[in-house]
């Protein structure tokens, strides 16, 4: 609220109107948010709409265009801002002018009383006196109110300095009885200061409305992120529909941020991610004008929507994909350790590369009577589209080595292991002819089996 220093009815007057017109675009800010807001909403629709078509091709390609999509999301809230401003810029122009207009005809009509007066009445000086001070105090007043009653320190910083010292230049020329000039810098002063309090408002506003966007974009990733934390049977559901068959009962419980590549810190990208949401929505929450600037806001705004959104979809969903993969290798090693099992071979030992289940898988059997010892290797491979597949070898360590036929069966054995119950999965496994007939020289791959069969 302006405060009221009484230097004329048409001041006050003119102090109401800026009431109603700051009134009328507070209104007007709130609309822009709404629509910005209703932008949002149909940002996350569209998201939510591709994942429940469990097509993973599709999603494949909206992953692909999602940095175009957060960025057009901040064009759109860019534009809906910059016309608010500009709207209001221009009623503050035409606001300024019809101030300007009344101030400048105050003044007129005093210089004319002045005027009016022979040159050595002492009433003059009287007059001169009091109408300087009565400018000053408005001018002071509004200063004062820029600065305490509309952030003027914060989003007017500059002029605020400036003001005051226009406004010490009036006081210094009363003080040295040049009441008309004091008179003239004060009233320049009056009309500057009503400009900055319309621009510090109008700041403001926009400061308010790209700080409440943000968080909620800070809060919406995060939201997102946490939704996907832990495989609940509810999403499991989802992502029996998305494979075509039913996926391991295991995988409800799991936390989906082990599937997800692991940074030099030792985090992972999943909690990496989750980490700097949060932090973000939290600074945000506790910032002020005076410690982030509307520039860092729309940064902020930008880089949430740009970049640390689309990165939390992509990590998601390959998370998934490894996690899938994860779980799938673990069954056809289950089928896999069964069928030999049941053909006279022991189960010796398995291992993961780096001791991590979202990489390569192997598995030790051996046959004491044949002497055969062998190692099956169960690898994500991320050279298919749009999931990821399962490369595999078997490597024979020791035994016949010449026994062609019986190697032909394992293979068969192990590729109907890795298919079965799969809807359309297919396996080949063929015999390297650098290899025919001879023992695998990779027996190194016996210290990958660090943990013992139970």
């Amino acid at each position: 609220m302006i405060r009221q220093s009484g230097l004329s009815e048409d001041i006050s007057s003119f102090r109401r109107a800026i009431k109603d017109e700051m009134n009328s675009q507070t209104k007007l800010n709130a609309e822009t948010s709404h629509r910005i807001i209703a932008e949002m909403d149909r940002c996350r629709e569209e998201v939510s709409e591709t994942l429940s078509d469990n097509n993973p091709a599709k999603y494949r390609e909206y992953l692909g265009s999602i940095e175009r999509v957060r960025s057009g999301f901040s064009a759109a809230m860019a534009e809906m801002q910059e016309d608010f401003s500009n709207g209001y810029r221009a009623n503050i122009a035409k606001a300024i002018k019809d101030i300007g207009e009344v101030v400048n005809g105050r003044v007129t009509k005093n210089m004319e009383e002045l005027r009016g007066f022979e040159e050595e009445d002492a009433r003059k000086k009287d007059v001169a006196r009091n109408l300087a001070e009565t400018y000053i105090k408005e001018a002071e007043s509004l200063v004062s109110s820029l600065k305490d009653d509309f952030g003027g320190g914060d989003f007017s910083p500059r002029d605020v300095v400036r003001l005051g010292e226009e406004l010490s230049k009036a006081i210094a020329q009363f003080e040295a009885g040049n009441f008309e000039t004091s008179i003239a810098v004060a009233k320049n002063v009056t009309l500057s200061a009503l400009n900055e309090i319309f621009e510090a408002d109008r700041n403001r506003q926009e400061w308010e409305n790209y700080h409440k966007h943000s968080i909620m974009i800070a809060a919406e990733v995060k939201a997102y992120l946490e939704a996907q934390a832990e495989i609940t049977p509810e999403v499991k559901k989802k992502l029996d529909e998305a494979a075509g068959y039913e996926l391991d009962a295991e995988l409800i419980g799991v936390k989906l941020g082990e599937y997800t590549d692991v940074l030099e810190s030792g985090e992972t990208t999943f909690e990496h991610l989750l980490a700097q949401a949060s932090k973000i929505q939290s600074d945000l929450e506790a910032a002020t004008p005076a410690n982030l600037s509307t520039a860092e806001l729309k940064r902020i705004a930008a880089d949430l929507n740009e970049k640390i959104y689309p990165q939390a979809m992509t990590v998601i969903y390959n998370g998934i994909l490894n996690m899938n993969n994860a779980f799938t290798r673990q069954g056809m090693s289950e089928k896999i350790i069964d069928f030999f099992e049941e053909h006279n071979f022991a189960f010796n030992g398995y291992g993961y590369e780096d001791g991590d289940h979202s990489k390569t898988l192997y598995l030790g059997l051996e046959n004491d009577v044949t002497g055969e010892e062998l190692i099956i290797t169960l690898a994500p491979d991320f050279t298919k589209k749009d999931s990821v597949g399962v490369k595999v070898d078997i490597d024979q360590i020791s035994g016949d080595e010449t026994n062609e036929e019986r190697k032909a069966f394992y293979r068969e054995a192990v590729g109907e292991a890795v298919t079965g119950g799969i809807p359309g999965a297919k396996c080949r496994l063929v015999c390297d002819e650098k290899t025919l007939n001879k023992l695998s020289t990779k027996t190194a791959l016996k210290e990958k089996l660090n943990e013992k069969a139970r």
